[in-house]
């Protein structure tokens, strides 16, 4: 089970691979590192995990895209999302999954078409389960739609869950350390390159960095003179 703690300056020294950002990306990432068998230490300058930008989440996940790169993304994880508490060894653990479904609709006849496709695409692509519905029946599965719909797109197993409670989850589900109350100031290089992580607690040395920062990435891109077009938007 993963260690959450403020460190000490004992603490700090050499590791397999250091993740800057306690949030759901940087916290799975910790916990497929350590399950391919490396020594893992995440950053978090906040007081916790998730507790940033992960549970202002929507906390939604579908597999409906026509596009090949997000339903190659989407198909694993949901079905890594339904059987979560089995992946990280933790028979029962909730992360509070509910398969509502998603449905896309529309009043606009210039788009049925364009629907349609969708769902072929999204069949071509795996996601077979992926739905294409007319107005008659739209109103008799879902009558409180507008009576105006003329088509929609509809996946059962498409849903929500609790980031917050997947994040802790990883955490939970492997032996990597979680340094809370640690802001990342630097990362130190060579020839090399990367060689370690400078923070206002103390250095850790590593040949692996992982930037998860999310809102803060550009800022740890910089530390290496990487320019990350990045701008954090409210959604």
């Amino acid at each position: 089970m993963g260690k959450i703690f403020t460190p000490a300056e004992s603490d700090f020294g050499k590791t397999d691979a250091v993740v800057i950002g306690g949030g759901i990306v940087g916290t799975a990432t910790a916990f497929w590192l350590a399950r391919a068998g490396l020594d893992v230490v995440v950053v978090e300058m906040r007081d916790g995990l998730s507790t940033l930008t992960t549970p202002s989440s929507a906390e939604c996940f579908r597999a409906q895209f026509a596009e090949p790169a997000m339903a190659a993304l989407a198909i694993p994880s949901i079905e890594m999302f339904e059987h979560f508490d089995d992946v990280i060894g933790l028979p029962g653990y909730s992360i509070s999954i509910k398969q509502q479904g998603y449905l896309f609709v529309t009043d606009d006849p210039e788009t049925i078409e364009e629907l349609k496709k969708n769902v072929e695409q999204q069949h071509k692509l795996g996601v077979t389960d992926s739905e294409f519905i007319e107005h008659d029946e739209i109103l008799v599965r879902f009558p409180f739609i507008s009576p105006s719909v003329l088509a929609a797109t509809f996946r059962q197993r498409d849903g929500w869950l609790s980031c917050h409670e997947t994040t802790q989850g990883f955490a939970k589900g492997c032996d990597a350390r979680f340094f809370i109350n640690t802001k990342t100031t630097g990362i130190q290089m060579d020839k090399k390159g990367i060689c370690g992580v400078e923070t206002n607690r103390g250095i850790l040395q590593s040949h692996i960095v992982v930037n998860a920062a999310g809102p803060f990435a550009a800022e740890i891109g910089r530390m290496v003179n990487l320019d990350f077009p990045l701008e954090p938007v409210r959604r």
